[in-house]
């Protein structure tokens, strides 16, 4: 009996061997997939299958149902519709998914490019390269990968090839991009097809890439996109296979020389530039890269004979004078490099490199006072041209200097006197010097290091705006706003026309509660288009009421800087303070538009959405905030307390956990006993409470503990923390609510019938025992309840009604006034145990 076996199906997600081809006629199985987004749509119309992008500034594609692919030739015919604006199209492959794909792409302007996206992140592979075969109506591209090796095609002729591994294998697709010309775009696939049979991919590997003759000056301009992109290597192969059995131009030797420098292979570099000048030997650019090959060679003595040579034809070059003085200082010809260095920073005195190699060949002549000027006018030039690495080089090499110039050759016995003599004669330079050293680790982001310079030289007298500036600022990171303000403001006044020392004078005042109005006005006036003074000013104006004022200035800052946040936060919370939700969140949401999806912004959008009480649009926008800064331990804690409000407990304990994990705090600790309220856990609401306490005294947690108190019916310690809080702030609206809560539920109320002085004493008290009292008790305090008509009084009110030494109701006038009633007693003994602790 004979049995036939069907050939299984392969795996649509596996690795396949095929060939696919269509023409997308209405009979051939379709794998692109077609659908429908508000960024873009796909489908087949007129057997054409139609990429449509719906916006500006997008890139989209659609991938295949099924299979992936490792070495394959993926061929197809594309055109770009001709009403469009500036717009491109091409293929993904090798596509894993949305966040890592391979794509080529080629623009109806003439260009194509192509990149790697790895975990999300764009890597450009050849960036956009121009090609004459493209911008016809329609195009047929071929793309062949093999291995590492991809290589591409326009209408069977080579354009690009580069190595990359980043990807091994994946699915494809048709892609396409618009870019900001027009709001939509069109892409058509007229007919496509996949091969990736091994014996089918190496054939036309080898004939395509090995065989197939390819226009050099394709290479040599892709040779060029390399290199202006640092791809120095691949510029080096792409020249060498365009220069191979042809003459090439000077051009191309040129910049096969600066691919072979840029990767340190002098000797190659050196070569080339020696071909370039056979072509053009008075090529001034060559003749000066062939002297700085010498150099970098270290054939110091070929290099200083060859730029001897041909410096008289070069007089002005600086650069030249330079290499010179470096030949001749790796010679250890020091006042020969001395003369040529001088001629380099005479010719160009802003270059800060030829001062630091003159100061350098002066420590070689032993003229350190000469050498330590000299890196302090290579190190004024550094700081002002912002070369902060460069200058962390020289200002130790100064230092060095000083230190070792102070202490040298002073007799025995007289150490202090010469070092005194020697630091007077170079006070200001050495100060300059530690004030630069100061601004460099400021701008580096130090600070213990520039704050203790900026306060040696201020109290040594030292006179420069910024040093106090700087030093105001370091005082305003550290929390010191009062001292900051005295040097904000002896900067200001130094150099009264820089608006920034006013402007941020201005801002500390504010910030301290302050009048800033007049170091304002200065800043306004000095530059009324700065965005930071004009936002300042409505808050100035907001602050005191003037909100139309504040509106003008919040809007000419956003439109002299529409992509900053905080001025979109600072006019939102001026709406907000005024009534104006609704244009309170207006402004949040241009500010999105605006400057983007800030994270700050969702974050204040919940918070303006929480204060509205509509926690389930709050909820989105904290959400938002955490998916762009999933680690902000205040979008975490908005989104619980958000969460807490809508009782999405799951999701609340999550954030909290992770909060008292990471970053604990009183707040953090006063959700988490929320949390456990709802939840009825109420020992642990009762722990967390008490942690938030031990690191803050926070009224809120106070009242907090006090109503989990009151629900546990732990009178006492409810009693004991209400009156605490209400002795610091006595109208607080939520602890006078908790108080009638209490009083309802657990007191009493007595009160005087003359003055209506009240006292609450608790429901149940144990018997009070028999009270002797001795001296006088306060005015406040119960005189007793008459025993006629059952009225009690206050001792102030009783005071007049007294007989035989006993008061007497000044009511009725009949009886005296007792304490037998164990709810006066109690009061009495309160009022007695606080004169005591007295």
């Amino acid at each position: 009996m004979l049995s036939f076996l069907k050939k299984g199906r392969p795996d649509p997600y596996g690795v396949i061997h095929e060939q696919w081809k269509s023409s997308f006629k209405w009979h051939q199985k379709k794998r692109l997939i077609e659908e429908e987004t508000p960024g873009y749509s796909s489908g087949i119309r007129h057997s054409v299958f139609t990429l449509e992008l719906k916006k500006q500034n997008c890139l989209a594609w659609v991938t295949s149902r099924l299979y992936k692919y490792r070495d394959f030739i993926l061929e197809g015919r594309i055109s770009i519709d001709k009403e469009n604006g500036y717009s491109a199209a091409g293929f993904i492959f090798r596509s894993i998914n949305d966040e890592n794909l391979y794509y080529f792409l080629i623009s109806n302007k003439g260009y194509f490019r192509f990149d790697v996206i790895f975990n999300r992140n764009p890597i450009h592979l050849i960036e956009w390269t121009e090609c004459p075969l493209l911008g016809k109506k329609e195009v047929d591209l071929r793309v062949i990968a093999h291995g590492s090796v991809f290589s591409f095609f326009i209408d069977d002729e080579w354009i690009a090839e580069i190595h990359d591994e980043t990807i091994p294998e994946g699915s494809f697709g048709f892609a396409a991009q618009n870019f900001s010309e027009k709001d939509r775009a069109n892409v058509y696939l007229h007919r496509i097809l996949i091969e990736s049979r091994p014996a089918e991919v190496e054939k036309a590997y080898y004939r395509w890439v090995h065989y197939v003759p390819v226009r050099p000056e394709f290479r040599v301009t892709l040779a060029g996109t390399f290199f202006s992109t640092g791809r120095y290597l691949d510029a080096v192969i792409m020249l060498k296979k365009a220069l191979k059995g042809r003459e090439g131009r000077p051009d191309e030797y040129f910049l096969l020389a600066e691919s072979y420098l840029n990767l340190r292979i002098y000797d190659k570099a050196l070569q080339s530039i020696e071909e370039f000048l056979k072509r053009e030997p008075e090529s001034s650019e060559a003749l000066l890269e062939k002297a700085n090959l010498l150099y970098l060679m270290k054939e110091f003595i070929k290099a200083r004979d060859y730029v001897q040579e041909i410096v008289s034809q070069f007089s002005k070059n600086s650069s030249l004078w330079n290499l010179l003085g470096n030949s001749e200082y790796a010679l250890g010809n020091w006042d020969k490099a001395y003369q040529a260095y001088q001629k380099a920073a005479d010719l160009d005195p802003e270059i800060p490199l030829f001062r630091i190699n003159l100061a350098r060949v002066y420590e070689r002549l032993d003229q350190q006072e000469s050498a330590f000027l000299t890196y302090l006018t290579a190190s004024r030039l550094l700081f002002r041209q912002e070369a902060y690495e460069d200058l962390a080089d020289v200002l130790p090499r100064a230092r060095k200097i000083m230190t070792r110039y102070l202490s040298a050759g002073a007799p025995e016995g007289k150490d202090q006197e010469v070092k005194g003599r020697k630091t007077n004669s170079f006070q200001s330079e050495y100060r300059e010097l530690l004030a630069l050293e100061g601004k460099m680790f400021f701008h580096e982001g130090r600070r213990d290091e520039p704050e203790k310079l900026f306060a040696q030289l201020i109290e040594s007298g030292y006179q420069d705006s910024a040093v106090f500036f700087l030093y105001g600022l370091i005082l305003i990171e550290k929390g010191d706003r009062e001292p900051a303000d005295v040097y904000l403001q002896k900067a200001a006044e130094m150099e009264s026309g820089y608006f920034l020392y006013w402007f941020r004078l201005a801002e500390n005042r504010f910030l301290l509660g302050r009048d800033p109005a007049e170091c304002l006005s200065k800043a306004y006036e000095l530059n009324p288009g700065d965005p930071w003074v004009n936002n300042l000013m409505g808050q100035c104006a907001g602050r005191e009421g003037r909100f139309n004022e504040a509106g003008r200035f919040f809007k000419k800052a956003l439109k002299l800087a529409p992509e900053e946040a905080d001025i979109y936060l600072n006019f939102s919370d001026s709406l907000m303070r005024q009534g104006k939700p609704d244009k309170a969140l207006a402004v949040i949401s241009d500010g999105i538009s605006s400057a983007g999806e800030n994270p700050r912004l969702f974050n204040q959008r919940g918070n303006l959405y929480a204060k509205l009480n509509n926690f389930t649009a709050a909820l989105t926008a904290y959400e938002k905030a955490l998916q762009l800064e999933p680690e902000n331990s205040q979008f975490m804690e908005n989104c619980a307390a958000c969460c807490l409000e809508l009782d999405m407990i799951m999701r609340a304990e999550e954030l909290l956990s992770k909060l008292l994990t990471d970053s604990p705090s009183p707040s953090v600790y006063n959700l988490t006993g929320n949390l456990a309220v709802v939840k009825r856990e109420y020992k642990r609401a009762e722990l967390s409470f008490k942690e938030a306490l031990k690191l803050e005294e926070n009224s809120e947690v106070q009242l907090n503990l006090t109503a989990l108190y009151l629900e546990r019916g732990r009178y006492r310690e409810a009693k004991k923390l209400l009156d605490q809080v209400l002795g610091n702030e006595p109208e607080l609206r939520k602890a006078l609510a908790l108080q009638d809560e209490l009083r309802n539920k657990y007191e009493n109320r007595i009160a005087c019938a003359a003055c209506n002085r009240e006292w609450w004493v608790p429901v149940e008290i144990p018997p009070q025992k028999r009270l002797i009292i001795h001296g006088e008790p306060p005015s406040a305090a119960p005189a007793g309840k008459c025993e006629n008509c059952g009225q009690v009084f206050c001792i102030q009110c009783a005071v007049d009604h007294v007989k035989d030494k006993r008061f007497i109701c000044p009511d009725c006038g009949k009886a005296p006034l007792k304490l037998a009633d164990d709810h006066l007693k109690y009061l009495i003994l309160q009022y007695l145990d606080k004169e005591d602790q007295g």
